[in-house]
C-alpha cells in the first residue's frame, strides 16, 4: 500500500480548522482589549472629572479617547453616568462580511461626603 498522499490530506483538512481557530483567538483579544481600555479610560475620566468643574473634564477626557465611538453622559444631581459604545472589526467581520462586534461599557459615579463612589453599571 502506497500512504505517501495521507498526511497531504490531512493537513489541508485541518488547516482551515487552525486558521478558523486562530481568527476567533484573535477576535475575543480585540474585543477584549476594547472593552478594558473602555473601562480604564471611564474609570479614569469618573476619577477626575468628579472632583473637576460638572462635566467638562468627563466629556474632555471621553473625547480625546473616543475617536471614533459614541458616548453619551447624563448627570443626576450628584451622580454622573457615562456609556461608552464602540464597534470593533474582527478577522470574522471583514471576511465574511459580518457586522462590526459591537463593545459598550457602562459605568455610574457618584461624589456623596466627598467620598467618591465608581461603579460598573449591568
Amino acid at each position: 500500500m502506497n500512504n505517501k498522499g495521507q498526511s497531504l490530506v490531512l493537513f489541508v483538512l485541518i488547516i482551515p480548522i487552525l486558521l478558523g481557530i486562530m481568527a476567533i483567538v484573535i477576535d475575543c483579544g480585540k474585543v477584549f482589549l476594547c472593552k478594558n481600555r473602555q473601562e480604564n479610560v471611564l474609570d479614569l475620566a469618573l476619577e477626575y472629572g468628579l472632583t473637576g468643574e460638572k462635566n467638562t473634564a468627563i466629556v474632555d477626557i471621553l473625547d480625546k479617547n473616543f475617536d471614533e465611538g459614541e458616548h453619551q453622559v447624563v448627570w443626576d444631581d450628584d451622580k454622573v453616568s457615562i456609556v461608552v459604545h464602540e464597534k470593533v472589526d474582527g478577522v470574522f467581520s471583514s471576511l465574511f462580511g459580518f457586522s462590526a462586534f459591537d463593545v459598550v461599557s457602562k459605568y455610574q459615579g457618584s461624589l456623596i461626603d466627598e467620598k467618591k463612589r465608581i461603579e460598573k453599571v449591568k
